[in-house]
């Protein structure tokens, strides 16, 4: 897995030092299968032409579909099984929300002011610098599984308790 995550890096298009100046937050890299991209709006099925994706920007991949994304040059993002994801961007923060079907993720280590997560319906992961996958079925449940170093998760719901996820 570690020589794959190398080549995704090397791989990189876009290197940042502020993500509050941009409106792009992820270039798509690979493509397996069918996608869509609801932009403004308006859904779109994703082809070769469409590989830029902003704030506010929501993917749906078909299941059985794999989609490979750069993720503000911070992150490694592969959707599968059914995936649908929200970008949010705000200043040194990126969260993507996922809707539902399971994400694996691998991000660069983060400055203490900047974050990076993945909201569910049933709470927050947010991680400093780590690869992780997270996975939802709605309301029922989320699995979050850490290859390496940690991520934190936060309940949605008043009485959860904060967990800390350790490889």
């Amino acid at each position: 897995m570690r020589s794959d995550t190398l080549s995704a890096q090397g791989e990189m298009e876009l290197q940042a030092d502020s993500i509050e100046h941009q409106t792009m937050v992820a270039t798509i890299k690979r493509k397996q299968g069918g996608a869509n991209l609801k932009k403004n709006g308006v859904e779109m099925l994703i082809t070769d032409d469409i590989s830029k994706l902003s704030s506010g920007d929501t993917l749906n991949v078909e299941k059985g579909a794999q989609l490979e994304l750069d993720v503000s040059g911070i992150a490694r993002v592969v959707l599968s099984d059914g995936a649908a994801i929200r970008f949010v961007a705000q200043e040194n923060k990126v969260n993507l929300e996922l809707q539902t079907g399971a994400v694996a993720i691998w991000v660069e280590k983060r400055k203490p002011t900047e974050s990076f997560g993945v909201t569910t319906q049933m709470g927050t992961v947010e991680v400093k610098g780590t690869i992780f996958s997270v996975g939802s079925k709605g309301n029922d449940s989320v699995k979050v599984e850490v290859v390496e170093g940690k991520v934190l998760f936060t309940p949605k719901s008043e009485d959860g308790e904060e967990v800390l996820i350790k490889e």
